[in-house]
């Protein structure tokens, strides 16, 4: 049974998650001092504040080679874990089907994926730019609501630790979603060029299963419609869905 690569879900939520930290690790002490600065400047000094750090976060992060490197990485392994999966399942259909032929499928570090590496990397860095810009104007006028209404310094820093909670949940949702679609389409392309023509459907099996998907558990479908989901009014490929931690279990339709 194809499985899903869990632990690659996790390091890229971390990548995401670690952003909105390394942000709050220079900014907040900076949002604090000026917050206790002379009241008759304290808006426009934490507003530029505000803007200086966006500005520089953001040349950061787009000049940072680590940040586009780790992307890749990530997308590298996953690439990888699809390449092991499919080959488990080319040698059971040898094993099982002796004497039938069945495809082959390019390396990990075959051309064909050069575009989809700088595809995937270029996208969550743009990605990134978006959670800290989001992330720093937002602390931005939280702070500027507070000085306005006053509150004591402990509310202020209680009330960033809460955004910053909040930060890093979109920014783990974010990349929940993109390693659903890297998987989801690695999947296919190895999967169909090896001329497996379909998928069983496999849930995760757990609590967090909805039950849209848990009704497709078991289902044969082709790669060149997928599942039909009523809510999205399209049809979804396992890991397509916002995420969606499903797998596609290699099959033939003329073993349905």
């Amino acid at each position: 049974m194809n499985s899903y690569p869990k632990y690659l879900d996790i390091q890229l939520q971390n990548v995401y998650s670690g952003i909105i930290r390394s942000i709050d690790k220079e900014l907040r002490p900076q949002i604090i001092k000026e917050y206790k600065s002379d009241i008759t400047v304290q808006t426009d000094s934490i507003e530029d504040v505000i803007n200086n750090f966006a500005a520089s976060v953001e040349r950061a992060i787009l000049s940072d080679d680590r940040l586009a490197k780790r992307f890749e990485q990530i997308y590298t392994l996953v690439n990888s874990w699809t390449y092991r999966e499919t080959e488990k399942a080319i040698q059971k259909v040898k094993s099982v089907q002796k004497g039938f032929s069945v495809g082959f499928q390019p390396d990990v570090g075959a051309p064909l994926f050069k575009d989809a590496i700088a595809a995937f990397r270029r996208f969550n860095v743009s990605l990134a730019v978006e959670l800290g810009r989001g992330h720093i104007f937002g602390i931005g006028l939280l702070a500027e609501n507070a000085f306005r209404e006053g509150i004591p310094t402990k509310d202020l820093t209680a009330q960033y630790r809460a955004f910053s909670g909040v930060s890093q949940r979109k920014g783990r949702f974010w990349a929940v979603d993109q390693m659903g679609n890297a998987y989801s389409s690695l999947t296919e392309q190895r999967q169909t060029f090896a001329g497996f023509d379909g998928y069983i459907w496999r849930t995760s099996k757990d609590g967090s299963v909805r039950p849209e998907h848990a009704a497709l558990e078991g289902k044969f479908f082709k790669w060149s419609q997928g599942a039909y989901f009523s809510k999205r009014g399209r049809y979804l490929h396992p890991g397509q869905d916002y995420r969606c931690r499903c797998t596609a279990e290699a099959a033939f339709s003329f073993n349905q």
